[in-house]
């Protein structure tokens, strides 16, 4: 009689086993999951890119092969348009890729003459530390014949050491422009007496 009641219950014993439940996703698991990479995105256009200030898909765009010295309609290169937004993780990559640093849009003003109009004095050391002109002049529009240096003063947006950095690398201090301004005469009329006296410390006549 009890080997019968043992041979009775093993049928449910054995569906009890069917019915557990499969384990739970280890913690393993579940990062790997969590860390799966995003895919690239897709360039449609590298000036739309920097344009927008979009590092992301401004690398992705140069990891694709697009031009590191391409130019709008009007001939304004995207280092050109990097350098004056002052985003220096663009200007990273740009430069990193081959952008040329030294070239001029068609108003002959470069990307250093662009950083220093707005301002932006980390993007003006990183331009001076892969070999920017500190001496090339602009060559038509209202600002004709302006170095970086009359750029800078000019604007009166560049800070004083970003100043002595340009004269550091061998900014022509007396410069003149298409108006036979040279940079002390500038600084004058602005009244920055700071950098007047930069200026006449490193030579200004």
């Amino acid at each position: 009689m009890r080997i019968r009641s043992l041979l009775l219950l093993l049928p449910v014993t054995l569906l009890m086993g069917c019915a557990t439940p499969s384990p739970s996703p280890t913690p393993t698991e579940l990062i790997t999951v969590t860390l799966t990479p995003a895919p690239t995105p897709e360039c449609a256009s590298l000036l739309t890119a920097v344009q927008a200030q979009d590092v992301a898909l401004t690398r992705s765009c140069l990891q694709q092969g697009e031009d590191a010295n391409q130019t709008d309609a009007g001939g304004l290169s995207v280092l050109n348009y990097a350098a004056a937004s002052g985003n220096v993780e663009i200007v990273t990559a740009l430069l990193e890729a081959g952008s040329e640093v030294n070239y001029q849009d068609p108003w002959g003003m470069a990307s250093l003459h662009a950083a220093l109009k707005e301002g932006h004095d980390a993007v003006t050391l990183l331009l001076l530390e892969h070999g920017a002109d500190v001496n090339l002049q602009t060559t038509s529009g209202y600002y004709v014949g302006f170095t970086p240096l009359h750029t800078a003063i000019y604007f009166g947006k560049a800070g004083l050491a970003t100043i002595e950095q340009l004269l550091q690398k061998g900014a022509d201090v007396n410069a003149t422009n298409q108006a036979r301004q040279t940079p002390l005469q500038m600084a004058s009329e602005k009244g920055l007496t700071e950098v007047e006296a930069l200026l006449i410390e490193y030579g200004a006549k």
